[in-house]
């Protein structure tokens, strides 16, 4: 799915407005707590308020704050918190009702103040949301919404002309640049005003920073329209090299090349209102506020009902704050027959796998995949793979792989996460063959390295070339405790004991809580006879919980130590497969 970007120094902008929501967007926490029933008393409610915001439990916050507000109707914090959790939840009409309240009793009231412009625009009040846009606070983040919503209701009015000039508030901000002109471009595109329309999309993609995906789309949609369908392809493919698993993306191309028109992103001033709600609810998704990305995010589906986008973000918070029941009704209400429901439907699968529905995730994606979505067979194997059903996990990534014509370098991770599933199944030829396929699409993949040279070593198979690959690997990631571990405990397998221990010790001190990582560094010095430190390090693994098998053989080592090393290059010790 498509998410708005934005420059750094846009951050600093929403700073203001992320401190102002700050009582209702709380810090990411433990997921929603279980269903409850409100109390009788104005603290009780109010605290259990409070506790349910450290849980992300927006449901449950705005039900708690509703409560205590019949205790304190005037209160201006409460009518504040209960207005924006409540436009969370999706109930406009109640969180409408504490905004009149909420600006009856304070003349500053920017959320308020944007909510009822919105309503206004909904009722067909263009004029009366007009003089309130103009009136609104341009604090925080309505530095941007408030010159936009001011645009597109001009534009409702049929004033185009007056509508792009009103975006030039914001030239002010060099951060909002891109947006300028990308609201700019939509504006002429929709008045049919192909010149502009071309201009401002063009300076709007060359505006510097990251670019929105969203941007890019409209032009695309606006390049196919006006006769120039192979550039329009172009723009796709470059998104794909980043994106290769994009349905959004490559339903998009297909389209083209099949001679078929791309619909608007933006039909109308109602959703051009709308993309802008959504642009700012992806900004503060992706620096997980979650609270005030669930309110713009509603909003936009205020504005705009069918936004399957504006939809698919809304449970994207629920599912971040932990929140599946919540998530699952969002996803489910996806229903726009293209993308973004195949999109959602991955969705639906993960958060019933969170709520410990396996079988109906299973279902769900086994489904799919027989309607040939390539990444459902993804999603499905990654299903596999935690439940640690190896053979299945193999067989959906060959689905996935199935569907590749011709596989680039972009693909080696599929090749490597299906030979990890081979290898965990005891299928080590055909492991090894897509390991080696992996390397053959992009060499320099360090867990590819990793994993093939420790599975040589590990076999006695091919030792030098394995021990310059984990070096190689190593080089690539030095800072990777696991891969400098597999390092080491190639060379301890090896009889390099004294490069081991070096090897080790940096291990540990990158990644001193495993117990693997100690377990090894323990053997090591065994090797080299420093006892004391080695039964230190086993016990020092023990701490920090490992498998069950593993720590019988730790205590088995403090108990007896290790036997005398065996004739030969490889020493065959018991250990765990790579990182």
């Amino acid at each position: 799915m498509t998410r708005a970007g934005s420059r750094r120094a846009g951050a600093v902008v929403f700073a203001a407005m992320a401190t102002l929501l700050l009582a209702a967007c709380a810090s990411p926490g433990t997921g929603p707590a279980p269903d409850v029933q409100v109390g009788r008393t104005f603290t009780g409610n109010y605290l259990a308020g409070r506790y349910a915001q450290t849980r992300d439990d927006f449901t449950a916050a705005a039900a708690f704050y509703r409560a205590a507000l019949d205790q304190a109707p005037q209160d201006p914090e409460l009518l504040r918190r209960a207005m924006l959790l409540t436009a969370g939840e999706g109930n406009i009409p109640q969180a409408l009702d504490y905004a009149k309240r909420v600006r009856a009793l304070e003349p500053a009231a920017p959320f308020a103040d944007l909510l009822l412009i919105l309503d206004r625009i909904q009722a067909g009040e263009l004029i009366e949301a007009e003089r309130m846009a103009d009136r609104m606070d341009r604090g925080g983040v309505n530095a941007l919404l408030a010159p936009v919503v001011d645009a597109w209701v001009r534009f409702g009015r049929g004033r185009s002309g007056e509508a792009v000039t009103a975006l030039d508030r914001l030239a002010g901000t060099p951060a909002f640049a891109t947006y300028r002109y990308y609201y700019a471009a939509l504006i002429h595109d929709l008045a049919g005003q192909d010149a502009g329309a071309r201009a401002n999309y063009e300076v709007a993609l060359s505006s510097g920073g990251p670019t929105p995906v969203r941007l890019i789309q409209s032009y695309a949609s606006y390049l196919v329209r006006t006769g120039n369908r192979d550039q329009a392809a172009d723009l796709y493919r470059q998104l794909l090299r980043d994106a290769p698993e994009s349905t959004t993306l490559r339903q998009a191309l297909t389209r083209i090349e099949a001679g078929e028109e791309l619909p608007r992103l933006v039909p109308d001033y109602k959703a051009g209102i709308a993309e802008a709600l959504y642009g700012v609810a992806g900004l503060l998704l992706r620096d997980q506020v979650l609270g005030a990305a669930l309110f713009y995010g509603r909003l936009a589906l205020f504005m705009r009902p069918d936004f399957a986008d504006a939809r698919y973000l809304v449970g994207e918070v629920y599912e971040r704050a932990g929140d599946h029941r919540s998530a699952l009704d969002a996803f489910r209400k996806i229903d726009d027959g293209g993308a973004v429901a195949e999109a959602a439907a991955i969705r639906i699968a993960d958060n019933l796998a969170a709520s410990g529905d396996i079988d109906g995730a299973e279902a769900l994606l086994e489904e799919r995949v027989a309607a040939g979505q390539k990444d459902a067979a993804i999603s499905l194997a990654e299903l596999y793979r935690r439940q640690e059903r190896w053979d299945d996990a193999a067989r959906a990534y060959s689905s996935a792989l199935a569907a590749l014509v011709d596989p680039g370098p972009e693909h080696w991770d599929l090749f490597y996460a299906r030979g990890v599933a081979y290898e965990r199944a005891g299928r080590w030829p055909e492991a090894e063959s897509d390991f080696l396929k992996a390397l053959q699409l992009s060499p320099d993949q360090p867990l590819v390295l990793n994993y093939l040279g420790y599975s040589w070593v590990e076999k006695g198979m091919n030792l030098d070339r394995a021990r310059a690959m984990l070096e190689k690997a190593v080089t690539l990631r030095p800072r990777d405790g696991f891969i400098v571990d597999s390092l080491g405990w190639a060379l301890f397998q090896m009889g390099d004991y004294e490069g081991a221990v070096a090897r080790l010790e940096q291990a540990v001190l990158l990644q001193p809580n495993d117990p693997t990582i100690n377990d090894h560094l323990g053997d090591a010095y065994w090797r080299v006879g420093r006892e004391r430190e080695a039964r230190f390090q086993w016990s020092h693994a023990l701490v920090f919980d490992p498998e069950p098998k593993q720590a019988e053989i730790i205590r088995g080592k403090l108990a007896r130590g290790l036997p005398p090393a065996p004739a030969g290059s490889v020493i065959p010790v018991a250990a765990p497969a790579p990182k």
